[in-house]
């Protein structure tokens, strides 16, 4: 039973002090730049709030509907996008790029 939890434990752990990549930064400068330019830097920053304290959980459900994902997006720009949102610092990072 005690692997058991260990095993849980690991898996919804979240590595914090893994930094940000060159390409995550400029997804986020773009994301941050759109959404000031259209007026819609408020309701992403609460969307964002709302992804922030499971993400692990929604990255694991966007990655559970990438079979259907790939009709709409490509396969590369969706897995990107499952693992941004998986690294919670992503999410921080751009939270804190939205309320500048």
């Amino acid at each position: 039973m005690n692997r058991f939890w260990n095993a849980i434990r690991h898996g919804l752990a979240l590595d914090e002090a893994e930094k940000p990549r060159e390409d995550e930064l400029l997804f986020i400068d773009k994301i941050a730049t759109e959404a000031k330019h259209h007026h819609l830097a408020f309701p992403l920053l609460i969307f964002v709030e709302g992804l922030r304290p499971a993400a692990i959980l929604t990255a694991s459900l966007l990655k559970g509907l990438e079979p259907f994902a790939e009709l709409f997006f490509p396969q590369e720009t969706y897995a990107k996008l499952v693992d941004f949102v998986a690294k919670r610092s992503n999410l921080d990072l751009l939270i804190d790029k939205l309320e500048d």
